[in-house]
């Protein structure tokens, strides 16, 4: 999964969940519900306008965030093939893509669910380092960003959600992103583990210099800063079953999250693959 970027311009359009034809409607749902059979009903009555609203929100977001993560993914395995990688990276990846589109059209449904899907898709987050003249230092950049990173945040995030959503549909949604986002994850860890290891001395140099900037990003994204931050180490967040919960956290919840996986996940992992991870964090 990639972040909504809450600075991104909003001109754009939908994620459109209208039917096409009966054939290609067959085709899509055996891609899409291959592993789940879900109920689309939601009972109101046990949620406050505010809580709606608040879930409405998070989800039309979320949508946005998988959309963009269909196209990055779909751009990757492009950049694979005309890269000529192993035929391995690029069949594991291309389940990239599905998924993506899996996760996108099940948040945008339950935004509708909610009250209406808000939030447009812009060209802006639909092509990553299109200014990167080198085609196999663009696929590693695009695996350290939107799995590494992105994916790789989305599996404690949503594995928090499977703790505090209620709702049944909700929760049964996240159980279904929190699995796939464990493979994406992975995969993006070990994928870059091969290209760190056929790339030159210069093009892994650049990777190290496109850390900092990555770190700035997605703790921005999380809702995180300088002030989030000291205050968070003050304090525990705990993650627990309680009130009726559509699927959200509050903004703390996220910052936490990013603080918590980047000390313990991600930047170990840089520093097997041969970078300072801690030394790019102090650099952003």
């Amino acid at each position: 999964m990639s972040f909504y970027d809450p600075d991104a311009d909003h001109d754009g359009f939908p994620v459109d969940l209208r039917p096409t034809t009966e054939l290609v409607s067959r085709f899509h749902r055996t891609l899409m519900d291959r592993r789940h059979d879900l109920d689309w009903s939601f009972d109101e009555s046990s949620f406050s306008a505010e809580q709606i609203e608040n879930a409405r929100f998070q989800w039309s977001h979320r949508a946005v965030a998988e959309y963009e993560s269909t196209a990055q993914f779909a751009q990757l395995l492009h950049r694979l093939t005309l890269l000529g990688a192993p035929i391995e990276i690029i069949g594991a990846a291309t389940r990239l893509a599905t998924d993506e589109c899996r996760h996108a059209e099940l948040c945008a449904k339950l935004a509708e669910l909610f009250g209406g899907n808000s939030s447009s898709v812009t060209h802006k987050g639909l092509s990553l380092y299109d200014d990167v003249n080198d085609l196999p230092l663009q696929c590693a950049l695009t695996i350290l960003a939107v799995c590494c990173f992105g994916e790789t945040l989305s599996v404690p995030m949503f594995k928090s959600l499977t703790v505090v959503t209620t709702e049944p549909i909700a929760r049964r949604v996240v159980e279904i992103i929190a699995g796939d986002e464990e493979y994406h994850s992975r995969f993006g860890w070990s994928a870059l583990s091969w290209f760190v290891a056929e790339l030159s001395e210069a093009q892994n140099d650049l990777i190290r210099a496109a850390l900092p900037g990555l770190m700035s990003h997605f703790e921005s994204v999380c809702y995180g800063g300088p002030e989030v931050f000291e205050r968070l180490v003050e304090t525990e967040f705990v993650v627990e079953a309680g009130e009726a919960n559509l699927g959200t956290l509050p903004e703390d919840g996220y910052a936490a999250i990013f603080y918590a996986t980047l000390e313990e996940l991600i930047i170990p992992q840089l520093n097997e693959l041969g970078f300072d991870g801690l030394a790019a964090w102090r650099e952003r």
